[in-house]
């Protein structure tokens, strides 16, 4: 019962962040989708203007850099925390609560 009001939590954030990144910038999210979409949305809507596609590369791909590094170290922290101080604890505990949970 836990899990699932932690999940539905998790989903009802994760989805603000996305409808108010969009309701904010509509552009932001274009370049998630496939060129022919692209070219539709803004032959839809001139006012939209794309930045410089090789500009607007690089700050994806380092956006898109430390929001990896950024969720390396919570998950890095969050196994920290849970007890494991190495390979075979965490390990361990991991078969532990698989087999208490099962």
């Amino acid at each position: 019962m836990i899990l699932l009001m932690e999940c539905m939590i998790a989903c009802v954030i994760f989805g603000i962040g996305i409808v108010g990144s969009v309701l904010k910038n509509k552009v932001f999210w274009l370049q998630e989708y496939a060129p022919v979409v692209q070219e539709k949305f803004l032959s839809l809507h001139p006012e939209y203007k794309v930045a410089n596609k090789k500009e607007s590369l690089l700050r994806l791909v380092v956006k898109k850099m430390i929001a990896c590094i950024l969720f390396v170290a919570i998950l890095l922290l969050m196994v920290y925390l849970s007890g494991a101080r190495d390979f075979k604890s965490g390990f361990v505990t991991k078969l532990k609560n698989s087999t208490i949970f099962s």
